[in-house]
């Protein structure tokens, strides 16, 4: 009785957890996003409860440790945003791996959290899309009125489109689940969200997200027909369909959608950046800095890790993330029915994808809820049951 207690605290904490991310920025108790208390809590809970975090190992220490260093030294409040950022992304893998590595069923509470938090974001943006016509940018006028305190869901419609295609991949593993073990009533709401996600992502005026989502239907379908082990060129696949559904998108769209401000801003941030690298090659600028030494927010998560962390961070992540892709794709060769195969196939997707995601983000290293959905992911790629 008392570890089914405990149980359903720890579900409403995770779910609480991931829906307080959606808008984490204005919920705040002495300048702390409330997100980073329950946070708190849900580690405490996973060390007392389980003894251990696994995975926590020298790399992340080493993360921590060169950003926790940056602010101690550079000490101003974009640094230290940076690195709060840093400490909830990590606590939200942590936490996310280690429940579902104890207790494959903790998946369920994290689709419902996902789904509450695409609930909430649509909510917004389907308001700013009826009184504006066009989601250029989310105003937080209605939402003060709403919730009586000023919130601020995302800085822009790229953030919230890049968000929103990241909820959509764990949607679809839902409905596959939900497929699997005949829930009627779930695929039919994950279906909704799905449609309402993509709609909203397309008035978002993202190329890049929105091009993406036509990518995840495509190559779902060409993998799981044509996946194979021998197959080399998975990865040419996804790069030729994104880039054909890219050049279809601006064909039919034209300019409505087209922005070469928008593109060529970003190749004068890149190069700006690579500059900052002269004398920071091993231990980066430290978080946060691009954007007090003006180069601004970088617009791609890899040459920000290694703006920001160094070329030891970076060379470390890199290996981790191509090992994880391994990960998925060996999964989808050993699936012994169509529901794991299918399950895998969409993490795999998601993981080709993520690079050219964070392209469309002003920083990804700031959308918390992409981070939840990668914890997702892994986690269920690491899962040995089946759930």
């Amino acid at each position: 009785m008392l570890a089914m207690k405990k149980n359903k605290i720890i579900q409403f904490l995770l779910i609480l957890y991931i829906t307080l991310l959606s808008f984490n920025k204005y919920f705040q108790i002495f300048s702390l996003p409330i997100s980073m208390y329950v946070m708190a809590i849900l580690v405490i809970a996973v060390l007392i409860i389980y003894k251990k975090i696994s995975r926590f190992d020298v790399f992340t220490i080493l993360w921590i440790a060169i950003a926790l260093i940056s602010v101690v030294i550079d000490n101003n409040l974009e640094n230290t945003k940076a690195f709060l950022s840093l400490l909830i992304n990590i606590s939200s893998y942590f936490i996310i791996f280690n429940l579902i590595k104890n207790n494959k069923y903790y998946i369920k509470d994290c689709f419902t959290g996902v789904k509450i938090s695409t609930i909430i974001l649509s909510f917004v943006a389907i308001y700013e899309i009826i009184t504006k016509e066009h989601l250029m940018s989310l105003s937080i006028d209605y939402a003060r009125r709403f919730f009586g305190v000023p919130v601020a869901f995302y800085v822009n419609a790229n953030d919230l489109a890049t968000t929103l295609v990241s909820l959509i991949i764990i949607l679809s593993i839902e409905f596959i689940y939900n497929k699997e073990h005949n829930l009627f009533l779930g695929k039919l709401f994950n279906i909704f969200l799905i449609t309402i996600s993509s709609i909203i992502i397309f008035y978002t005026n993202s190329t890049i997200c929105f091009a993406s989502v036509l990518t995840i239907i495509i190559l779902y379908f060409l993998l799981k027909k044509y996946f194979s082990s021998k197959n080399k060129s998975i990865l040419f696949l996804a790069v030729l369909v994104f880039i054909l559904l890219m050049i279809g998108t601006l064909y039919f769209t034209g300019s409505y959608i087209l922005n070469i401000d928008s593109i060529s801003s970003r190749i004068v941030i890149w190069k700006n950046a690579i500059q900052l690298l002269n004398n920071h090659l091993l231990l980066g600028i430290g978080p946060g800095q691009s954007e007090v030494l003006g180069v601004g927010q970088i617009h791609f998560l890899l040459l920000e890790i290694l703006i920001s962390y160094g070329i030891i961070i970076f060379l470390i992540f890199i290996i981790k993330y191509i090992k994880e892709i391994k990960v998925a794709k060996k999964n989808i060769n050993e699936s012994y029915n169509n529901y794991l195969k299918n399950i895998n196939i969409m993490i795999y997707v998601f993981y080709l994808l993520l690079l050219v995601l964070s392209i469309c983000s002003s920083s990804m290293t700031k959308l918390y809820l992409v981070w939840v959905c990668i914890a997702i992911c892994i986690s269920i790629a690491n899962c040995k049951e089946e759930f």
